[in-house]
């Protein structure tokens, strides 16, 4: 047999299993541990062939269709998939060194213990895949450029990994690029990330337990609700990351640079059921809705509670009990605290855009520096809709209530008592004032009009 006829066997396989996909006879491509090594497969439909054990290396197979494929210990060493459609494909075991997956689409892919060191991930998607025990060392899974159609012309768009809900537990990616991956909701315990570059990642909702970040540059990373317990950050660069709804307690902090991050202040005991609540909130975050659960605290008692630099953007508060609760730097985005009892909590420096807070009393708060500007609202595209919607206080009780330099432009204020509340610095343009009590209010510095 000549070196050329595995190759033409293969085409000719080939053929017959397209044909049998498209329901018009042909033959289910079945074959193991064939070497089918620099060959150019691009556009070849495969899907649901059975090929474990082939060999692929440095083959050229862009575009090519192998989901639902078994490639269980396949080869493709320096093999081309870029923008390859691998969803659901049995990748067990497989070895894709130095492989180009730029654009690959994995969703669902079953890559358990499977090397892709070196390998070349840029703008790929292996959301919800399987990936325990998978080598990911000095890999690059940086957004990449993908082609895309829009009205039948071609556009390169920027997109980064996505790795969004995919199980990682115990996988080495020492040293990969991940900057702006999303990693949300993912499984990574005792995964390896030391070294790796995850400026801007997405963990939110991650459960990071175990797992080690020795030395990861983890810049403006986004970690609100990432469970951590026993995770080894020492010598990471967590500068500026967002940890909100994070508990810090057992983690190896040692030399991280924390400098800008914004942290839970771990002053005081939560309940378990409050924080049961803010880690499923936390999730229905990170997936927009899709998991975890929008908490719910109405009519409840979480007086006294320490909640500062929480993550409770669109929660529910209605009559909640706040009394001289902290809150200081919270992000309460959209939350519903109408008819709730704030009196004498703390809202320090808190974002508070578009928050309903229609008849609440609010006796003695602190506002100091908090944002209650309106929030622009966008459509379902991400652009901005040119609709805004803007704080409710009409009918609040703001009695002596401290709202120095507080943003309140464009706020409902009307019926509101703000008697005797110190408004030094504030910004009131915009705000409805009707029927609004003012008497004995400090108004030095305060923006009207």
């Amino acid at each position: 047999m000549t070196s050329s006829e595995p190759s033409l066997t293969l085409i000719r396989a080939i053929d017959a299993h397209e044909k049998y996909v498209t329901g018009r006879g042909g033959r289910r491509l079945v074959v193991t541990g064939a070497p089918y090594d620099n060959l150019n497969l691009s556009d070849r439909v495969m899907k649901g062939a059975s090929m474990s054990r082939c060999s692929f290396s440095n083959s050229v197979m862009q575009r090519v269709i192998l989901s639902e494929a078994d490639l269980f210990a396949a080869n493709f060493f320096k093999a081309d998939l870029r923008g390859a459609l691998l969803i659901k494909a049995d990748l067990r075991g497989a070895l894709l060194i130095k492989a180009d997956l730029r654009g690959a689409l994995l969703i669902k892919a079953d890559l358990r213990g499977a090397l892709l060191i070196k390998a070349d991930l840029r703008g790929a998607n292996l959301g919800k895949a399987q990936l325990a025990d998978a080598d990911f060392t000095d890999a690059d899974l940086r957004p990449g450029q993908i082609i895309v159609m829009r009205n039948g012309e071609q556009h390169e768009e920027e997109q980064a990994v996505d790795l969004g809900g995919a199980r990682i537990d115990r996988a080495r990616m020492s040293g990969a690029n991940l900057n702006r991956a999303n990693l949300a909701v993912s499984s990574a315990e005792s995964a390896d990330f030391s070294n790796a570059r995850m400026t801007e990642v997405n963990l939110s909702g991650a459960n990071l337990a175990n797992a080690s970040f020795r030395n990861a540059k983890l810049r403006n990373a986004i970690m609100i609700g990432a469970k951590v317990g026993g995770t080894d950050f020492s010598g990471a660069d967590l500068s500026g990351a967002n940890l909100r709804n994070v508990d810090l307690s057992t983690a190896n902090m040692k030399n991280a640079d924390l400098k800008d991050a914004v942290l839970k202040s771990g002053q005081g005991d939560i309940p378990s059921l409050v924080q049961y609540l803010i880690d499923q909130h936390s999730i229905w975050i990170a997936t927009n809705g899709a998991g975890g659960e929008r908490a719910d605290f109405s009519r409840n008692d979480l007086s006294k509670l320490d909640l500062s630099a929480t993550d409770l953007r669109a929660a529910i508060l209605r009559e909640t009990l706040l009394q001289k609760s902290q809150l200081v730097n919270a992000e309460l985005l959209l939350a519903d605290f109408s008819g709730a009892d704030l009196s004498g909590a703390d809202f320090s420096d808190a974002t508070m855009k578009g928050a309903k807070l229609k008849e609440a009393n609010l006796a003695r708060i602190s506002l100091r520096n908090a944002d209650l500007t309106p929030l622009q609202l966008r459509r379902p595209d991400g652009g901005v809709s040119g609709r805004v919607l803007c704080v409710d206080l009409s009918d609040a009780d703001l009695r002596d209530a401290d709202l120095r330099g507080a943003d309140l432009r464009q706020a409902d204020l009307r019926n509101a008592n703000l008697e005797g509340a110190n408004l030094t610095g504030a910004d009131l343009r915009g705000a409805i004032l009707d029927n609004t009590k003012l008497g004995g209010a400090v108004t030095a510095g305060t923006k009207f009009g």
